[in-house]
């Protein structure tokens, strides 16, 4: 039996089976136990915005993911710990072709119905996805129903993950989950109208059923008018010990759920010197693609923008073009109408982009997700540099702290803290724009946008990549990065997965 706690007080316990029972319990107690949960690393954000029983559909659905098990590994003993052993490790952390492996533990029967729970209990498309990506590899056949509802919904970005999700199954279970319903659909959508999902369906029945001769979409069609009636998905075997990979883990779900009920805002800092147009328009573009994706996880997603050059360049150096705002498209339009210009000298005034974004006059809220992103491809100049890392250090440890000086004693209320990242546009500059990331507790990636080379005081760029040659555009680059710096470091693995098929099936125009 053990106890679990949500937000500042208990809320149950968990008696072998998953039954409810609630308690009453002290503060104290409440609190020793969220301070072992910050020291295991499992409770990043304040403890009080973290999804509870009482308060929304999502909070039914974290319930349902720590009550029924899911996640064992940090849980401990419960249900899903009986249901699904733990898993083998691989001999000297190699698999058989060699490669190292990341032994996951596999899903039984009532772990793998508690997703399923989950995913009628979620909200939106993207909890949904990232619910029925978390099946992983080795999964109980009662799964199917999941990837059957997806398949009949009518958003086809839910037809999406399922087909993919069938492709993601392992060989050893894959013919169990075939289930009549379940291969019913996926042939029907070998009748699709997009060419890939179309593509991708078939290639899903094949993977789920190697020893059938259908090969083309008709072929498939014409063996299930034949076996229908008499079909039945091969019987699944449990295995005491087996390595899997690619679950989505407790708490990615778990961070999504804080972006949900806390919301986020995010500030683009981007340097405006004639560089950087490229850049500017890749910003552009990824606001719809932002917009696209995190708003399946929060519908509290706020945008904002500011802008920076030197000093000479910009009085002040830096300017808010946009106060944070649910009007996304107010940051898309002054986007769209900024021109690069300036900036014949290479370092650029980063620190005063960042001061006049961290203002008040930004609008930020104490109780939201904050996170600034800075896209440049200059570095600071030299003497402001380490006034730049100490800016960005005091947002993230000490936010909405006033003044410069030392922050002393206990605050009276803890704050989510202000988490900056940063991309960076052109090698030179990669080094440096990681330290920023260090010191503002957030993460950098490097991206080449392609253009005049990263020269400095050039015009327009070249055009982003052709997205229909099976590339991302540069703003879907950009959108991706926000979304994997949204939710933090450690998830990147997962969310790839969860992007790649968004932007493949998107890029396709199969959604």
């Amino acid at each position: 039996m053990r106890e679990v706690y949500g937000g500042t007080r208990a809320m149950a316990r968990v008696e072998p089976h998953g039954t409810w029972i609630p308690v009453q319990n002290s503060r104290n107690q409440t609190d020793r136990t969220v301070a072992d949960r910050r020291q295991l690393g499992s409770l990043p954000w304040r403890p009080s915005r973290l999804p509870m029983l009482q308060r929304r559909p999502s909070a039914k659905l974290a319930a349902s993911l720590l009550l029924w098990g899911c996640f064992p590994f940090i849980l401990g003993p419960n249900l899903a710990a009986q249901d699904a052993p733990k898993p083998a490790p691989a001999a000297a952390g190699q698999k058989a072709n060699g490669k190292a492996s990341s032994p996951v533990t596999a899903y039984g029967q009532g772990a793998t119905e508690a997703l399923v729970h989950a995913y009628g209990e979620a909200p939106s498309w993207a909890m949904r996805a990232l619910v029925m990506l978390s099946l992983g590899e080795d999964w109980h056949p009662a799964g199917a129903t999941m990837l059957v509802a997806a398949l009949r919904d009518k958003d086809k970005r839910l037809r999406a993950f399922a087909v993919e999700q069938c492709l993601r199954t392992g060989s050893r279970v894959a013919a169990a989950i075939a289930t009549p319903d379940l291969v019913g659909e996926l042939v029907d959508m070998t009748s699709a109208h997009n060419d890939h999902a179309k593509a991708r369906a078939t290639e899903a029945l094949h993977h789920l059923l190697p020893a059938v001769t259908a090969r083309k979409p008709a072929e498939w069609r014409q063996w299930w008018n034949a076996e229908r009636a008499t079909y039945a998905a091969a019987t699944w075997a449990p295995k005491e010990q087996q390595a899997t990979t690619g679950t989505v883990s407790q708490k990615l779900v778990e961070r999504a759920f804080d972006l949900r009920d806390a919301g986020l805002q995010v500030v683009f800092v981007v340097d405006s010197t004639g560089s950087m147009q490229v850049a500017i328009d890749a910003a552009r573009d990824a606001i719809d693609e932002v917009t696209a994706i995190l708003a399946g996880v929060t519908d509290r997603l706020e945008l904002g923008l500011v802008h920076y050059k030197d000093s000479g360049d910009l009085s002040g150096a830096a300017d808010l073009l946009v106060p944070l705002t649910k009007d996304h498209k107010k940051v898309r339009d002054k986007l769209a109408k900024l021109t690069a210009s300036g900036g014949g000298d290479i370092p650029e005034r980063i620190e005063r982009g960042i001061e006049v974004a961290l203002a008040k006059e930004t609008g930020w809220d104490k109780e939201k997700n904050r996170m600034l992103l800075v896209i440049g491809d200059a570095p600071p100049h030299p003497e402001d540099e380490q006034a730049l890392l100490a800016l960005v250090k005091r947002a993230h440890e000490h936010p909405f702290a006033a003044g410069t000086g030392p922050v002393t004693g206990v605050p009276k209320k803890v704050l989510r803290p202000f988490v900056t990242s940063t991309i960076a546009t052109n090698p030179s500059v990669k080094d440096t724009f990681a330290a920023i990331a260090r010191a503002g507790g957030g993460a950098s990636v490097m991206m080449n946008l392609g253009g005049d080379g990263g020269g400095r005081g050039g015009g327009r760029g070249a055009p982003p990549a052709d997205a229909t040659k099976g590339r991302r555009t540069a703003g879907q680059q950009i959108a991706e990065h926000v979304l994997l710096l949204s939710f933090g470091a450690g998830y990147e693995a997962q969310l790839k997965v969860f992007v790649d098929v968004f932007f493949t099936y998107r890029n396709a125009g199969a959604f």
